[in-house]
C-alpha cells in the first residue's frame, strides 16, 4: 500500500460516468491541482472482496505502468483506510473495439502499428520478474491515446505467474471472455501461461484486421465447444486484400498464435519482432493514417450548427431559448432547407462503405528470402528499401 500514491477524493471535481462493469462505475473526473483529466475506477458497495481486488489491481497496474504500452496509474483513492479506487490517465479516444465498430475501415497503416504496439505492451507484462498474465487481453482492454497509440487496461484478472490459479473455471467466473480464451481454458487442470495470452493476442489480431467479431455466434458454451473442436475465426474477407504488403505473412503468424498446442506457440518476443517487420512496410502511411482516423472521430463528434447553439442558450439564457420554441408552428410542414443535413455533418461508417488505401509505401518492395526468420512460416520477408537492403 505504501508504494501506492494516496489521493484524496476531494481533489477530483466533474465526475462523469463513462462506463461501468459488475465491479463498478469508470469516470472521468479534473484533479483540481494537476489541472487535466483522469479516469477513476471506482467500486460499488463495500464488498470487501471487491476491495481487495482493487488493490491488487492497483499493484499489479503500479508494476506494470513504466511501458509506454500500458496505461499508467496514478494512484489510488482511499477513504477510511480502504482503497475506494483507482486513479488512472485518461484516454479519450476510448477503446479498441469503439474505434473498430465506429470508425471503420481503418486505414492499414494503422492496424499494423495498433497489433505492434499491443504485442509490445503484452511482451513488457511477460518479461517482469516474475512474468504478469493479462488473461483478458481483447479490444475493450486495449485504450487508444490522441495520437491513437495503445495502452493496455484492465488488470483485473491479470496474475504473477506464481500465484497463478490451477481451477479451470476461474477465468470465466471472473468474468473472462470466451471468444478470446484458448482451448485448454476449458479442460480440467488448466493452468494459464504466457501461451494463454498469445491466443487472445491471435482472435484479437484477427478482430483488428477484419473489423469483424471473431465468431458469429454469440452463445458461450457453443463458443467453447466450438473452439475446443478446432474453430478459429474466419479469415477469407482478407482474401481480397493479400495484395497489402505483409498480410499474408501476418496470417500465418496468428496462425501460429491460436495453435491447440500451447507449447507450439510462439512467444511475444517472437510476435514483436516479426510485427516490427511487418509495420516497416507500412511506415510512410502510418501519419497519414493516423490523421485520418482523427478526422473521422472529429467529424462524428461535432454537432450540428442548431443543436450547439440550442446547448450555449441554455447554459447562459433559457429565456432566448423558451420564446424560439413558442414561434414554432408544429402544424406547418418544416421548410426543405430547415431539414436538410448541415454540411458538416457526416454520419458514422458503417461496414458496407469501402475505402481503398495504397498499401504498398512509395520506394518499398518486398520479396520472399531467408534474411528474416518469421516464427513458424515456410517463408519469411525481405524489405528493400530504395533498393537497398534493410538488415
Amino acid at each position: 500500500m505504501e508504494l501506492l500514491k494516496h489521493i484524496s477524493e476531494g481533489s477530483l471535481k466533474d465526475w462523469l460516468k463513462i462506463g461501468q462493469g459488475g465491479f463498478g462505475m469508470i469516470y472521468r473526473a479534473r484533479h483540481t491541482e494537476w489541472n487535466f483529466d483522469v479516469a477513476v475506477k471506482k467500486l460499488r458497495g463495500d464488498v470487501s472482496r471487491g476491495l481487495e481486488e482493487l488493490l491488487s489491481e492497483a499493484k499489479k497496474m503500479a508494476v506494470a505502468s513504466p511501458s509506454p504500452y500500458v496505461i499508467t496509474l496514478y494512484g489510488i483513492v482511499k477513504e477510511t483506510d480502504m482503497c475506494r479506487g483507482i486513479v488512472m490517465e485518461y484516454m479519450e479516444n476510448g477503446c479498441l473495439d469503439k474505434l473498430i465498430s465506429c470508425y471503420k475501415p481503418i486505414p492499414w497503416a494503422l492496424k499494423f502499428r495498433i497489433i505492434h504496439q499491443v504485442a509490445l505492451g503484452m511482451n513488457w507484462l511477460h518479461s517482469l520478474c516474475p512474468p504478469l498474465l493479462h488473461l483478458d487481453l481483447k479490444p475493450k482492454n486495449v485504450l487508444l491515446n490522441p495520437e491513437m497509440n495503445v495502452k493496455i487496461t484492465d488488470f483485473g484478472l491479470s496474475r504473477f505467474i506464481r500465484t497463478t490459479s490451477t481451477r479451470g473455471s476461474e477465468l470465466e467466473e471472473d468474468g473472462g471472455t470466451p471468444e478470446y480464451m484458448p482451448p485448454e481454458a476449458f479442460q480440467a487442470n488448466y493452468r494459464p501461461s504466457t501461451s494463454t495470452d498469445i491466443y487472445s493476442f491471435a482472435i484479437l489480431t484477427t478482430v483488428v484486421l477484419t473489423e469483424e467479431e471473431p465468431y458469429r455466434i454469440t452463445n458461450s458454451t457453443l463458443i467453447r465447444q466450438r473452439v475446443c473442436e478446432g474453430d478459429r475465426p474466419c479469415l477469407r474477407s482478407l482474401e481480397e486484400e493479400y495484395s497489402v504488403a505483409c498480410l499474408k505473412e501476418a496470417i500465418r503468424l496468428t496462425h501460429c498464435c491460436w495453435q491447440p498446442n500451447p507449447s507450439k506457440r510462439p512467444s511475444f518476443t517472437e510476435c514483436c519482432n516479426s510485427w516490427e517487420i511487418f509495420c516497416l512496410a507500412h511506415k510512410n502511411k502510418i501519419l497519414d493514417s493516423v490523421r485520418q482516423v482523427q478526422d473521422n472521430m472529429n467529424k462524428s463528434t461535432t454537432d450540428s450548427p442548431s443543436i450547439r447553439n440550442t446547448t450555449m442558450t441554455a447554459s447562459t439564457d433559457m429565456s432566448e431559448a423558451i420564446r424560439k420554441f413558442q414561434t414554432l408552428h408544429f402544424t406547418e410542414a418544416m421548410p426543405p432547407a430547415q431539414m436538410a443535413e448541415p454540411e458538416n455533418y457526416r454520419p458514422v461508417m458503417t461496414r458496407e462503405d469501402k475505402t481503398e488505401y495504397q498499401t504498398q509505401p512509395q520506394g518499398y518492395s518486398h520479396q520472399h528470402s531467408s534474411r528474416f526468420p518469421l516464427w513458424g512460416m515456410s517463408t519469411s520477408l525481405h524489405i528493400i528499401w530504395k533498393g537497398k537492403d534493410i538488415k
